[in-house]
């Protein structure tokens, strides 16, 4: 019953920083709960390893790298996504997360959240559905 109700199946999702230790984690539970995932991150050899990984245990993944500073990389990403299953439907954001200059301190904006949204949305996000 759990596997129903929260089955990913067929669902195509994409992990920025999925080398790391919180995005990779993130990946692994994402293809075991069925879902075709990219593990996207600067690291290629470790987006192999963990890609290798899902598949060996009967899971469906494609190493990706691109660091999300980088808009020609994430375009060439997508583009590989989309030519291998067609569609993206879920991406989560885990990269920069062990990096100390990529959490806030003071006040929060909201300037930087939109221009991350705004990046994320016109670099992943295939344009039919914006």
């Amino acid at each position: 019953m759990l596997q129903e109700l929260f089955s990913l199946e067929d669902m195509v999702i994409v992990v920025t920083g999925g080398t790391g230790v919180l995005g990779g984690e993130m990946v692994r539970g994402l293809a075991g709960a069925g879902a075709k995932v990219g593990v996207l991150g600067r690291r290629e050899e470790k987006a192999r390893e963990i890609a290798d990984g899902i598949g060996e245990a009967g899971g469906t993944a494609i190493p990706l790298r691109a660091d999300v500073r980088n808009r020609e990389q994430l375009e060439e990403a997508r583009e590989e996504v989309l030519g291998r299953w067609g569609r993206l439907d879920v991406l989560v954001n885990a990269a920069g997360g062990n990096v100390p200059g990529a959490t806030l301190d003071g006040a929060i904006s909201q300037a930087p959240f939109a221009s991350v949204r705004s990046v994320s949305t016109a670099v992943l996000v295939p344009s039919a559905a914006r």
